[in-house]
């Protein structure tokens, strides 16, 4: 089912699906794109209904290592986009300003993925 329609899922009541699982279906939709070397889109739902549904510590941690070792500018962007829309940094302020403020620094990081690394460092670091 997830592989024919994710959405299905994603819309689905978040309260009848454990959070670590709903987690889990969020990495797993995400490193499909990754995978595949496209944009992290899926039709008829958008980016902060999916990272809401999977919103947790375990999701937070996987988007994080993904900026650091991102296969390509997609999967970077992807990770930087997704990131965006937490509500939450389950107690990982620190490390995500760490993060950010690497991705900033780095080479490899093209200037479109640190214009939104630069927003986020702002937005996490009140």
């Amino acid at each position: 089912m997830l592989s024919v329609d994710p959405s299905i899922l994603i819309k689905f009541e978040p309260e009848h699906i454990a959070i670590d699982t709903r987690s889990d279906i969020v990495i797993n939709i995400i490193e499909n794109f990754k995978l595949k070397n496209m944009w992290f889109n899926i039709d008829g739902i958008s980016l902060e209904e999916i990272i809401s549904f999977g919103e947790g510590k375990s999701l937070l941690v996987y988007l994080l290592s993904e900026i650091r070792s991102s296969l390509h500018f997609r999967s970077e962007y992807n990770a930087l986009a997704s990131l965006s829309c937490f509500r939450n940094t389950y107690g990982l302020k620190d490390k995500i300003l760490d993060e950010l403020f690497l991705c900033l620094e780095s080479h490899k990081t093209r200037n479109h993925e640190k214009k939104g690394s630069d927003s986020l460092f702002i937005k996490n670091w009140k």
